[in-house]
């Protein structure tokens, strides 16, 4: 995901809550944050991460 992002500025990952949690973390390791945390495992929710550089799309 991290390479796919540099390649293409944006990536959408379709999860259950719980992949989405092990996602994040391993990205927040790698110095990802999330952008915001509502709807934290509401039916359709999102969440946005970024690694902090300007967008590529």
């Amino acid at each position: 995901m991290i390479e796919l992002a540099a390649q293409r500025g944006s990536v959408l990952a379709v999860t259950h809550a719980w992949l989405r949690e092990v996602l994040a973390q391993a990205l927040a390791d790698r110095r990802w944050r999330r952008v915001h945390a509502s709807g934290r495992y509401a039916h359709w929710s999102a969440w946005t991460l970024t690694d902090g550089h300007p967008s590529r799309s």
